[in-house]
């Protein structure tokens, strides 16, 4: 197909091809002389010899793909990691005043939204000698934070008479669309809980923690044993 331009100037250009290469090596002929047509006669669609069902199987072809994706990574270790070392950073451990621990979870090159959520954990005695509760206002917080609590494995009671309480508040958030939007909305959360701790309006001291969510529930059987299959004996089969 031949377009013309105004300057006539002609430009070659093929659409909807379904013989790309046999036009290119016609091209190739034309251009160049017989030299390039002998030289790219064996690549030639219509050349091919027919199929002798030689091939490898696709089980064959799948384990030299798996191959070659791990040599391309094992060529990323050996020639672009070492270039990472002037980036490194030494490992500097969280100090006393750090109490607060926020995790959450990415996974490389894949859409996920477990990737906003974040979790928020501490120790409850940290919190009291960091943010100076007094007993009443520790109880106080504990009651506000409900099922967010849980006291130490070894116990599943509340123990008034120890202070400064021991156990761990978790905190979990994904309202918002990204992560930082998350460890925000915990890290404020955390600041009006304490706050509201702190006020002296009403202690809550006469209402005992609640913990139920913490002991383990036994299941209970619904299925009516009328239902289960009769057990034959041996002489009755």
């Amino acid at each position: 197909m031949l377009l013309t331009k105004p300057n006539n100037l002609s430009i070659q250009c093929r659409i909807f091809s379904t013989s790309a290469v046999s036009w290119n090596l016609n091209l190739l002929r034309r251009r160049r002389g017989p030299a390039v047509s002998q030289a790219f006669a064996g690549y030639d669609v219509e050349r091919l010899d027919d199929y002798k069902f030689d091939d490898m199987t696709s089980a064959g072809q799948d384990l030299l793909s798996a191959q070659r994706e791990v040599r391309k990574y094992l060529r990323k270790t050996k020639y672009e990691l070492p270039r990472l070392k002037k980036f490194a950073e030494p490992f500097n451990p969280p100090t006393e005043k750090q109490i607060l621990r926020f995790q959450r979870e990415y996974l490389i090159g894949e859409k996920s939204p477990i990737k906003k959520k974040v979790k928020l954990t501490f120790s409850l005695s940290d919190l009291i000698t960091h943010a100076n509760l007094t007993p009443a206002q520790a109880h106080k917080f504990v009651l506000l934070c409900g099922t967010h609590y849980s006291p130490p494995k070894s116990t599943t009671k509340f123990n008034k008479d120890e202070f400064p309480y021991r156990g761990e508040l978790k905190f979990v958030c994904e309202k918002f669309p990204y992560h930082a939007q998350n460890k925000k909305y915990l890290s404020d959360l955390l600041d009006r809980l304490i706050k509201e701790a702190k006020e002296e309006t009403d202690t809550f001291e006469d209402i005992p923690i609640d913990l139920r969510h913490v002991k383990k529930r036994k299941p209970k059987l619904c299925y009516p044993k009328e239902w289960l299959p009769k057990i034959l004996n041996q002489a009755e089969l």
